[in-house]
């Protein structure tokens, strides 16, 4: 079976478990599957601001031309200067949905043009994580109940910090008062469809449900306007928010976080600033047959963060197209301007929901559910011993880690014992 590092952040499988292959650090999104679905997507791009800057701009009876002459043209000067603003949120949302959500992407907002601007830097050095270590994940500690190994770190390919405030939110059960340790066992025991999609489904996708909402406000201002300003500029816009979000750098780090979290053993998450801390959670490994494709992929293939070098130039062409996006809302009038605001103000209110608001906890794909609470009334160690009668070694790490004291005394005892029945005998 794989053995999960968590110091190192990576997944060690048996050699029967190996690919064959000498390109083993490929993510399974391979870079021509990438080239294939984003050559499709460039022609449409291409024909959406051609359609727009023909009807807008070079048509002398356009609807622009129509708008431009009584107005001020002063708001217009606030959405691209909004591009430019609160990058930090999408950061957040991507770090979201590339912890729990496999088929979710941030929204179209403000700060998209500095977002991509900004991270052109870390993707021409190659740097492995787009993803900035935030003070929550620094708060929060990762041991592996894996007694043998006895390695205690931080998995890097993890999101620590979101999933432990997902699980706060969601799973704990309050029972007992604040002084009570509470350690609660959690596995993976569903796998959610691939293939089924329901309302339901889209209800609980932000993104998905942000967009809709946000066509529906650019169908309704070509209604009263009849200009195709905003919606043209926000298929495109949502065109090149798709495409940042389908980079193989993104998915390598998507499939790796569902991967990497629980391949192998169990671990445990809880606050670093409390010792001992108030809540334990101890996430058990799936059981194999309930295990997704991806993870089952991910016992033959380790990931590879490098950036790909075919994401340096279509990372470049996002940045010239949210540029070009900035340039063109200059132009637009007060009434587009104001729709495309309004727009933008709700994908910006759906990004800080995503990246603020718990959600359902999941590792790999798969839900994550309670199967047992321990509660330790006063008494940690007390805790801690009902864990190992209830999981053998795990209360064990516990108690080395935060009271080794205690488990001196117990080998101290146990030698003594042995060496009274060894004189015994040798009476």
């Amino acid at each position: 079976m794989p053995q999960l590092d968590i110091e190192k952040g990576a997944t060690m499988t048996d050699s029967k478990y190996s690919a064959p292959s000498p390109h083993t650090n490929t993510p399974i999104l391979k870079s021509s599957t990438f080239r294939t679905q984003f050559s499709t997507t460039i022609p449409l791009m291409a024909a959406y601001i051609s359609l727009y800057v023909t009807n807008y701009y070079l048509s002398p009876s356009g609807p622009g031309f129509r708008h431009r002459s009584n107005d001020s043209g002063r708001i217009c000067l606030l959405v691209a200067i909004l591009t430019l603003l609160a990058p930090d949120i999408i950061q957040e949302a991507f770090a979201a949905t590339t912890a729990s959500v496999p088929d979710e992407s941030p929204c179209f907002g403000f700060g998209w043009l500095a977002f991509t601007v900004g991270s052109l830097v870390p993707v021409t050095r190659g740097i492995e994580s787009l993803l900035s270590k935030t003070e929550e994940e620094e708060n929060v500690k990762v041991i592996s109940m894996d007694v043998k190994k006895e390695s205690l770190g931080r998995n890097s390919r993890l999101r620590p910090g979101r999933l432990l405030r997902d699980l706060e939110s969601s799973c704990v059960r309050e029972t007992g008062d604040n002084k009570d340790t509470i350690v609660e066992i959690l596995e993976s025991v569903s796998q959610p469809s691939k293939t089924h999609r329901s309302l339901w489904t889209l209800r609980k996708n932000h993104s998905m449900a942000t967009a809709v909402f946000q066509f529906c406000l650019a169908g309704l201002f070509w209604y009263c306007y009849r200009d195709l300003s905003v919606p043209l500029l926000l298929s495109t816009s949502i065109l090149l928010v798709e495409a940042t979000a389908s980079l193989p750098i993104w998915s390598a780090q998507k499939l790796s976080s569902h991967a990497g979290g629980r391949r192998g053993g169990a671990y445990a998450l809880m606050r670093d600033k409390q010792t001992p801390p108030h809540h334990i959670f101890i996430i058990q490994p799936a059981k194999p047959d309930i295990s997704n494709v991806q993870d089952t992929a991910a016992l033959r293939v380790p990931y590879d963060h490098q950036t790909p070098a075919v994401s340096i130039p279509i990372f470049i062409l996002i940045s010239g197209g949210f540029l070009s996006q900035a340039l063109l809302c200059t132009q637009l009038s007060d009434a587009a301007a104001v729709g495309m605001l309004a727009i933008m103000f709700c994908g910006t209110i759906s990004n800080v929901a995503i990246a603020a608001l718990p959600r359902e906890p999941t590792v790999g794909g798969m839900k994550l559910e309670s199967v047992d609470v321990i509660v330790g009334k006063s008494s940690v160690v007390g805790a801690l011993r009902e864990v190992e009668s209830r999981l053998e070694g795990y209360g064990e790490v516990l108690v080395r880690q935060w009271f080794p004291e205690k488990l001196g005394e117990c080998e101290g005892r146990k030698e003594r014992v042995l060496r009274m029945r060894d004189i015994g005998d040798m009476d």
